[in-house]
């Protein structure tokens, strides 16, 4: 299944959204991340490679999940430790309870979304 960009000139705009939400989790330096609906971004392998010490948890449908695996298995041999692409949906909330299994309950999460 090929993914479309629904409106092809919308594409600096997108760019923009996507380096503003960088930019403001590296300002706020957060230690546990979950980017929910993460589609095919790579800021959670970028969060994780940058900065072994952040805990980032992405949440997918599995069809999507399953696309991201093969594309970063090309760029990486394995995933880092602190990354977890788990499949689910965003509007489970038991899902979101075991994307977020490994996070510290005592800690801050900071939570991510790009429509």
């Amino acid at each position: 299944m090929p993914l479309e960009m629904k409106e092809p000139g919308l594409a600096p705009q997108y760019e923009a959204r996507y380096k503003l939400l960088d930019k403001l989790i590296g300002i706020n330096n957060p230690e546990q991340i979950l980017e929910l609906a993460s589609g095919l971004s790579p800021r959670g392998l970028n969060q994780t490679l940058e900065n072994n010490s952040v805990k980032y948890a992405e949440l997918e449908l599995p069809e999507i999940v399953n696309q991201k695996i093969k594309i970063f298995s090309k760029i990486i041999p394995v995933l880092p430790k602190n990354l977890r692409v788990e499949r689910g949906n965003a509007l489970k909330f038991e899902d979101i309870e075991r994307a977020t299994s490994r996070f510290d309950p005592k800690e801050p999460i900071t939570i991510t979304h790009e429509d």
